[in-house]
Order: C-alpha cells, then structure tokens, then sequence
C-alpha cells in the first residue's frame, strides 16, 4: 500500500554520484582519445547505463510513494526540459560545422540529424553496418549519440512499463523479474555475438546493451526503503563501503586491461561490469555520512566534472573528430590532447551554464509565455519586442539550418568515402606514363613461377620469405599470372594498380572486411573453383584474428601452389597480435608465405592518407611492389 501522498521524503542530493559520471565520462573520452591506459574505457558507457536505470526507477518509485501515482506526462516532460535544449544546441552547431570542417561527412548529415532528433541514433548505426570500433576515414560526427539514443528508449518505454507493474505487486517483489530480464539481455549479446568479428551489432543494440539498465533499475527497486525512509545500519553501511570499493579497484582494472574484441566481454563480461557499476553506485548512493569512498567520490573536482559530465559527453565525440592528428591540425601528442581537453572543457561549460541550467530553471517555458503573450499583444512593450526579436531569430536559424541539412552536400555532391578516394589515387597511379625504375622481376621471370606447378616446400622447412622492397618501385609492364586477392579497403585502394600490372588478377575487397567474411569469400572461390594458381590474403586491419582462424583460412589454401599474406600496419591495439599470428601461421604452413607490409609501411609515413590506414599514390606503388616482389 502507498503512504499517504506527500508524507514521503524526496529521493536525496549525492555529490558522489556526480563522481561516478566524471570517472565514468573520463574513461570514455580516454579511450576515444587513444591513450593507453583506457583500452576498455568504452565501459564508461556502462556505468552511465546503470546509474540512469537506478536514478530513474529510484525518482519514479519516490515520487509514487510521495504521491500515490506515478505521473507520466510530466515524467517525461522534465526529461525533456533536462535532455533536449543541449542536444539540440549540438545539432544545430553540427549541422553548421560539418559543411564546413568536415565536408565529407555531409553526404550522411541529414540521416544523421534526423535519427538523433529522433533517438535512434543507435538502429540507424546497425542497419548502417557502422563499426563502432574500427572506421575507415573519419567516424560520423554524431556516432556518440547511440548511447544518449539507447536511454532515451528506456526513458520512453519503462516508466509505464513500471508503473503498470506497481498496480499488481510491490515495488520489492521487481527485483527478480528485473534481474532476469537483464540475464535475457545479456544472453542475446551471447547469442548474436560472432567471435572474431566486428560486434557493434550487439554494442548498438538497446535490445543486447539494457542489461545495464535494468540492474540499475533493480538496485534503484532494492534500495528505495533505505535510501528514503529508514537508512542502514552501520554493519551494511561497512558492507556496501567495502563492496563499493573491491567494485571501483574491478572497474579500473577492467578499463586497463579488457579488450573490445574479447569474446568473454560479450559472454558475460558486460553483465560482471553492470554488477560491479550497481555495487558502487549504491555505495555512492548510500544515504548517511560518506566514509572513504563517498569523500573520494566526492571530491570537488569530480563533483564539477560529473555535474558537466552531460554536456561533456555531447561535444566530446565532435571534438575528436574535428581534430584528428595531421589532418584537422598539424600536431600530436601532448599537445593535442591539451587542445582537445581545452575545447570540450570550454564547449561542455558553455553548454551547463547558458543552456542546460536555464532549461531546468524553467527557461524554455518563460520563453514560450512571453512569445503567447507577445502574440496576444498584453505584454509590455518591451518584453513583447524582445519576444518577436527572440521568435523570428529562431525562425531564421531553423530555416538557415534546414537550407544546410537539406543541401549539405557541398556542391550538391557526395563527398566520396575514404576507399573511393583511394581508387582513384590508385588509378592515377596506373595511368601514370611510361615504366619507372623498379625492383620487380621480369615479367616472364614472375609469369613463368605463377603458372608452373613448382612442388610445395617440405613441411619441416619454413617458407622463405622475401624481404620486400622499401624504395618506391612501378611498373608499367604487366605479368602474366593467375591471381586471387581478397581483403579489404587497403587491397581495394591498390586494385586499379594490381589489375594494370598483374595480367589476369581477380582483386575482391571491400571496405571494413573482417577476417570471418575474408574466409567465407575464400571458401565461395574454392567451391567455384576459381581460386588462382597464386592467392594474396591481405587481412587484420578490422579487428583481431586468432591462430585458429588463420588455421582455417590456410586448411581452405591448403592446394593452392602459393599463398600470400599480408600483414597489417593500422594504428590499433591489435595490429601487433595479428602480425604475429600471422607471421607465426606462415610458418606452419609450407605454400603460405608473409608479405610483410607493416615493415615496409613503417619506413613511409607519406604512404597513408591522415587515417593511418588508406594509402596515398606512393603507398599504392610501394603496396603494389611488395605483393609482386613476393610473386
């Protein structure tokens, strides 16, 4: 039964949970910031989850106890005066910027605007097949908007789920049923999630990322009685004091070490990081005297950083991407992460003191009496001009920023993507005139090895492999031989060139391909029986692969005469793990051989474009030249 409306306190201020946001929005910003220490600082996401679940549950079920019923009308108008003004601030500036800073983003931009304006940000990530981890070129400028996409879905559909349930059992008697629902989430993530290969769909999904959530839900429904009305005694308060911290010291562990192509990560990793994320939010949330980790958490500066942690998490993203190393600006290092800080920093402040703050006092409802009043002409003189002022400069901005969205093609034209810019780089390269020095063999030389059948090598003898060129070689003469490639974007920038000058080449790559989709094309050109007599495998660069993959892929070699690897050179945690499953399958394998791009790449920074990743004209020749010296 419900107290007697208005007899129940409000749920209370915990300046320590403002020090989960800021630790949770530093390991995220962390992360997308390349440092290091971060490796998982994605999980930051996680801990948001949790917290809104708990936060929103635990002020529903308050003002239920408060008042008897659970308003929803207003529920979700204070959600919007909280989130809205903010975002929309940020949307306008994008839509402004992008043309501008990033035009080859704007082929993408009104989709972009509209999915955020709409809250689902994330289902236009998955039916777009955007990795979340790995992106060739410059990610979308509002990708960060997935997890805002995510809440909201939650925000929309679980108050009148809660407050349905209310009407049948107590509040207390939730806690299973919210456990197992988040168990179910968590087990889908299982389900769909494909080792190996890249798992934004489980990542974006709201479906497999509620789990979250709804352990936070099921903290905020366990915790209610204490947190409101009686408290804990001194035995839990040293309880959940200590539970809180053995869950900080997992939680910084996890950011250090986790990996986001582990398979335990998605096989119950996310669900032991979202009960590690309950037990310190409850112990932050823990109502009374803080003891060491409510001090800790509630230091100033977290306490500053986690009540800006919303806008922070807004323009944090476009920032990043507005600023890339070598391409937005000139430098690195030390210096572009200050840059960096700096501008969010400045941007979040801007945004919590002249939009979120005035939003929550009300602003937005004062604004729109004063225009009602301006139109009714019963406003004073003054207000009422301000307001006509106030009212056609929005009309103008909202026309100026439709114009933007509606052409934000510059020129009316798509900005190619990052793989069509280096096809045609690649094609200018193979319509350059006449033969340049080289260290290629002869083409008859090349032509003859492709299409004699030379024995395999002993097993017991590894492979030799050639060293290849690290001048910048082209040839213009063409070889004869029968050959396969597949890979990705990388071997697609280098096509037009390896069509020039291997006569009879079969180039298959595509952007962003992962290993799993590099075996599946194999075995479909084995079943057809159009593998070459010489197959170039040229794959890792969009995610991890295991030496039982490489197994795999080479068992589906095994009968063709040579089979060449080539190694990866991308700036990601896993480049230096394939490298070495790769360089130690070759090995194993007597017709594999390595083609060993990383070491040529290394000596040539002019061969990327800003990306690290896709190659300028000169990485296509000397691309181009490694895999033919290997020939």
């Amino acid at each position: 039964m419900p107290q007697r409306p208005g007899s129940q306190p409000r749920l209370g201020y915990r300046p320590a949970l403002d020090g989960v946001r800021a630790l949770a929005v530093v390991a995220v910003f962390a992360y997308h910031a390349n440092l290091r220490w971060a490796r998982a600082g994605f999980l930051g996401v996680d801990l948001f989850f949790v917290l809104s679940g708990y936060l929103i549950t635990a002020l529903v079920l308050a003002e239920r106890r408060r008042e008897g019923r659970i308003d929803l009308r207003r529920f979700w108008i204070g959600r919007a005066r909280r989130l809205l003004p903010a975002v929309l601030v940020l949307l306008a500036s994008v839509a402004v910027a992008v043309p501008i800073l990033a035009s080859d983003q704007a082929y993408r931009l009104r989709a972009d605007l509209l999915s955020a304006l709409g809250y689902v940000s994330n289902w236009r990530l998955i039916f777009g097949h955007q990795s979340y981890f790995h992106s060739a070129g410059r990610p979308p400028i509002l990708q960060h908007l997935w997890s805002l996409a995510v809440e909201e879905q939650f925000y929309l559909l679980w108050p009148p789920v809660l407050a349905f349930a209310l009407r049948r059992r107590p509040y207390r008697r939730m806690v299973r049923p919210l456990l197992i629902a988040a168990g179910a989430s968590a087990a889908l993530m299982a389900l769909l999630y494909q080792p190996y290969s890249d798992p934004s769909r489980v990542y974006f999904g709201t479906d497999t990322r509620a789990a979250a959530l709804l352990i936070g839900a099921a903290l905020a429904a366990a915790t209610t009685r204490w947190q409101l009305v009686e408290g804990i005694r001194r035995s839990g308060r040293l309880l959940l004091e200590a539970l809180g911290i053995v869950a900080l010291a997992a939680l910084v562990w996890a950011v250090a070490n986790v990996s986001e192509f582990d398979p335990a990560l998605y096989r119950g990793g996310f669900l032991a990081v979202a009960l590690s994320g309950a037990a310190l939010v409850a112990a932050a949330a823990r109502p009374g005297r803080p003891v060491l980790l409510g001090r800790v958490l509630g230091a100033r500066p977290l306490v500053w950083l986690g009540q800006r942690s919303y806008s922070v998490y807004l323009w944090f993203w476009p920032v990043l991407m507005l600023t890339r190393p070598h391409y937005d600006v000139p430098f690195t290092g030390l210096p572009l992460l200050g840059l960096r800080v700096g501008l969010t920093l400045a941007l979040a402040c801007a945004s919590y003191r002249f939009v979120e703050l005035p939003a929550r006092a009300g602003a937005v409802g004062r604004l729109w009496a004063d225009i009602r009043m301006a139109w009714s002409f019963r406003s004073p003189p003054a207000r009422r001009t301000a307001a006509w002022v106030l009212a056609f400069s929005v009309v103008l901005t909202s026309v100026g920023l439709g114009l933007v969205v509606s052409h934000g093609v510059v020129g009316g034209t798509k900005v190619a993507a990052a793989a069509g810019l280096n096809s045609a780089a690649a094609a200018k390269v193979a319509t350059l005139p006449g033969p340049a020095p080289t260290t290629i063999a002869p083409p008859t030389t090349v032509a003859a090895a492709a299409t004699t059948a030379a024995p395999a090598p002993a097993p017991s003898a590894p492979p030799t492999t050639t060293a290849p060129p690290t001048t910048v070689p082209i040839s213009i003469a063409t070889i004869a031989a029968k050959v396969t490639a597949i890979g990705d974007s990388v071997l697609l920038g280098a096509k037009p060139l390896l069509e020039h000058q291997i006569d009879g080449v079969v180039v298959d790559a595509e952007v962003g391909r992962q290993f799993s989709v590099v075996l599946s094309t194999v075995k479909a050109y084995k079943d057809a029986g159009k593998l070459g007599d010489v197959v170039v495998i040229q794959t890792g660069n969009n995610g991890p692969i295991s030496s039982g993959q490489f197994d795999q892929l080479m068992d589906a070699l095994r009968t063709v005469r040579k089979v060449l690897v080539v190694n990866v050179h991308v700036d990601r945690t896993w480049q230096d793990p394939n490298n070495d499953v790769i360089g130690d399958g070759v090995k194993r394998w007597p017709n594999a051989y390595l083609v060993d791009w990383h070491l040529v790449a290394a000596g040539h920074p002019e061969a990327f474009y800003d990306d690290g990743l896709h190659l300028t004209p000169t990485g296509i020749r000397l691309f181009t030249a490694a895999v033919i010296q290997t020939i």
